[in-house]
């Protein structure tokens, strides 16, 4: 009986968290070049930079392979970003490299 409970409970739990919306993963804010620089990914496929509370990219990973390289600019500065994902079994990591002027900075999602 109480094993019948358990796997209840369980089932209960994965599917509760199968129901919710996927989180936004921000990153900053860091110094980067003399400015201040924010990420975030917001479910799992669209990124946005931000640099001084200016958005500067917004722009989507390709799908299926999470993936993409983006270009915004800043007060004259090119702002960059390339991405990746690894896949590990049912989810993955992405992670950004984001450059501001000559500085760059990696980023894990």
């Amino acid at each position: 009986m109480f094993r019948k409970l358990g796997m209840a409970a369980g089932c209960a739990v994965f599917c509760a968290g199968c129901s919710t919306a996927l989180p936004a993963f921000d990153h900053g804010p860091v110094q980067m070049d003399g400015v201040r620089v924010n990420a975030d990914l917001v479910d799992l496929t669209q990124l946005k930079v931000y640099v001084n509370g200016e958005k500067v990219i917004d722009d989507g990973l390709s799908l299926p392979r999470g993936e993409g390289s983006f270009r915004g600019n800043y007060a004259g500065k090119p702002v960059l970003a390339s991405c990746s994902t690894r896949h590990l079994m049912a989810s993955g990591a992405t992670s950004c490299v984001i450059t501001v002027g000559s500085t760059s900075r990696s980023m894990l999602f």
